[in-house]
C-alpha cells in the first residue's frame, strides 16, 4: 500500500473522508463520533482520543491538501515536528548514532546505537538502544518544582529509562552554544546546580565542540586533563591504590562519546548509569585536599563564601578537611569534607560540600579563551556530579551572598514490586493517568491484575475494564467504561470506579477490607 505511487493509500483516505464527512451524526451538535464512523466497541478504553472532528479535519488535510512525494527507504528516516530549539540540538541525538558501533582509542567498539522517533504520554519522544539498554528521549521537557509548581528549568532533552522497575534518575541534557550560554552563565549554573542538589535528575552538558568532534568520529577532547586543573600537591602525594579507581576513558572523552558509553554499560536495577562516575568523581575531588600549612586566610575567606552559597542541610559546618583546587584560575573547586571522605570510609550521605566556581566576569573579558574554561567547567561538572554535594556556581553570583533556594531532597522508601508488577508496569498498555495509582499499589502487597483492558462477551452482553483481577473479582473501569459498572456486578464482580485516590479503594477491595 505504501510502495510505488501510493495511489491506493490515497484512494483508502479518501474514501474514510467521505464516510466521516457524510455521517449521519454530523446532524447532532451534541456528538463528536458516533459506532458508524469513528467508534467501535473494543476501542471504549481509548474513548477520550477518539474524535469524528479531529478525524475529519486531518483526512481533509490528507486529501485536499497538496504535497509532494518524496521516497525514502524506511519511515524510521521521518522526523515528525521535531520539537528542536536549534540547529545544535538537532544535532545530539545524531552525534550519537555516528560514534556508535565506532572504535574507541583501546580498540574496543562502542555500543551500537538505534534512534527511532516514536510516541510517549501523548507527545513526539525517542525510543533512543544503546547496546541491550533502551531509554527514552524527550525533547524541551519543562521540570516543575512540585511543591510550588514553579518551572525550574526546560533542558534540551530528558533521556530516562523505558522499564519503571528501574528506579534510574533521568538525565536532563542542555546542549550548549557558546554564542548564547556566554551571557547566562550565572543563569545556568543556578538552574543546574538546583537540579544537581535536588537529587531527583542527573545534569550532562554538551557544548559544540563535543557535537562536532562526534560528528568527525572523534571520541577525546581537546581540553587539558582534570588531573591538571584540580590537583594539589598535597592531593598528587596520596598513593594511587588508596584512591578511588579511576577510569581514563572518564577523563579524555569529550561528552558524545563520555555519554555513550555509560549508557550502554549493564547497571544495577537500583543504580543508574552516571552513577558509575562516583568513584571517578571522588578521585578528582580527593587530589583537591589541602594540608593544614597550605590553608591561609584566602583559602579560608573564599570556603566561607562558598559554602555560605550552598544550602544549609549540606551540613558544611561539620567538615573540617578543606578542597581546593590550585591557584586563582577561571575554574576552581572550593569546598569541605569530613576526613573519612578521603578514606571512602565516611557514611554520611553528604560526605563533602562544595562548588565548581568560574569566573565568569574574567571569561567575560577574554572571550576566546573564556570559552576553553567555560568548556572545562561543564566538563567538570559532568565528572563530578555523582559525588552527592557538588553544585556549580560563577564568580557573579558569589558576588550577590545570595544562597541557592534548594529544599532538602526527600528520602524516598524503595519499591518493592513483583515480577508481575514489573511486567504490568513494563509493557502493558493502559491510560497514562492510572500509571501513578497503579505504581502505588505494586509497592503495598497486592497483585498484580491478571488482565488489563479486559473484554468480556456472553451472547448479546459486552462489557470492557480497564483493569481486571479475577481471582478476588475486582474490576477498575476508567470514566468512560461506567455504561458497563452494572453488567461487571450482576456478572459477581466488584466494580470500583476511577475517582479521586481510586487505588485505595482496589487496595481495599483485594485485601477483603471493603464493607
Amino acid at each position: 500500500m505504501l510502495a510505488g505511487d501510493a495511489d491506493t493509500l490515497t484512494e483508502v483516505l479518501a474514501a474514510a473522508h467521505a464516510a466521516i464527512r457524510d455521517c449521519e451524526c454530523r446532524n447532532n451538535p451534541e456528538l463528536d463520533g458516533c459506532y458508524r464512523c469513528v467508534f467501535h466497541y473494543r476501542q471504549g478504553r481509548n474513548r477520550r482520543h477518539i474524535s469524528r472532528a479531529a478525524a475529519l479535519e486531518i483526512l481533509h488535510e490528507l486529501v485536499e491538501g497538496h504535497f509532494q512525494r518524496k521516497p525514502v527507504k524506511c519511515l524510521s528516516e521521518l522526523d515528525i515536528n521535531p520539537d528542536f530549539g536549534s540547529e545544535l540540538e538537532r544535532r545530539f541525538l545524531p552525534a550519537l548514532k555516528v560514534l556508535g558501533g565506532q572504535f574507541d582509542a583501546d580498540s574496543s567498539r562502542f555500543p551500537p546505537v538505534q534512534v527511532t522517533q516514536d510516541i510517549k504520554a501523548g507527545q513526539i519522544a525517542y525510543l533512543l538502544t544503546v547496546g541491550s539498554n533502551a531509554y527514552w528521549v524527550e525533547t524541551q521537557v519543562p521540570i516543575k518544582d512540585p511543591a510550588s509548581g514553579q518551572i525550574l528549568c526546560q533542558p534540551d532533552f530528558v533521556i530516562s529509562t523505558t522499564k519503571t522497575a528501574r528506579s534510574m534518575r533521568p538525565i536532563a541534557v542542555f546542549v550548549d552554544g557558546w554564542e548564547y550560554h556566554q551571557k547566562s552563565m550565572a543563569d545556568d549554573a543556578r538552574k543546574r546546580a538546583s537540579l544537581m542538589l535536588r537529587g531527583e535528575y542527573r545534569v550532562w552538558s554538551v557544548t559544540f565542540e563535543d557535537i562536532e568532534a562526534a560528528h568527525q568520529l572523534k571520541y577525546g577532547t581537546d581540553l587539558e586533563s582534570p588531573s591538571s586543573v584540580l590537583m594539589t600537591p598535597s592531593g598528587q602525594q596520596i598513593p594511587a591504590e588508596r584512591m578511588p579507581p579511576l577510569s581514563m576513558h572518564e577523563l579524555t572523552a569529550n561528552a558524545i562519546a563520555l555519554l555513550l558509553r555509560l549508557l550502554g554499560q549493564c547497571y544495577p536495577l537500583d543504580q543508574d548509569p552516571l552513577h558509575r562516575l562516583r568513584p571517578t568523581g571522588q578521585h578528582l575531588l580527593i587530589r583537591t585536599v589541602l594540608r593544614s600549612k597550605e590553608i591561609s586566610d584566602a583559602v579560608k575567606a573564599r570556603s566561607d563564601a562558598v559554602l555560605k552559597a550552598l544550602p544549609e542541610w549540606l551540613g558544611h559546618d561539620a567538615h573540617a578537611v578543606y578542597l581546593h583546587s590550585p591557584g586563582t584560575g577561571p575554574v576552581q573547586w572550593v569546598g569541605k569534607a569530613e576526613p573519612k571522605f578521603l578514606t571512602g570510609n565516611s557514611g554520611a550521605k553528604y560526605p563533602s560540600a562544595g562548588a565548581l566556581v568560574l569566573d565568569d566576569l574574567a571569561v567575560a573579558k577574554d572571550p576566546q579563551q573564556g570559552r576553553r574554561h567555560w568548556r572545562q567547567w561543564l566538563r567538570l561538572a559532568n565528572l563530578l556530579q555523582a559525588v552527592p554535594g557538588v553544585a556549580l556556581l560563577t564568580e557573579s553570583m558569589l558576588a550577590t551572598a545570595r544562597q541557592l533556594n534548594v529544599p532538602t531532597p526527600k528520602t524516598e522508601k524503595p519499591k518493592t514490586e513483583s515480577a508481575a508488577w514489573k511486567q504490568c508496569l513494563d509493557k502493558a498498555e493502559f491510560l497514562d493517568r492510572f500509571r501513578p495509582g497503579f505504581e502505588y499499589l505494586s509497592g503495598c502487597g497486592v497483585s498484580a491484575p491478571d488482565v488489563m483492558g479486559a473484554e468480556q462477551e456472553e451472547g448479546d452482553d459486552y462489557r470492557m475494564v480497564e483493569a481486571l483481577w479475577e481471582p478476588t473479582g475486582v474490576v477498575l473501569l476508567s470514566s468512560s467504561q461506567m455504561e458497563w459498572r452494572r453488567s461487571w456486578e450482576e456478572a459477581g464482580y466488584t466494580a470500583i470506579e476511577e475517582g479521586e485516590q481510586w487505588w485505595l479503594a482496589v487496595e481495599s477491595a483485594l485485601k477483603g477490607q471493603l464493607p
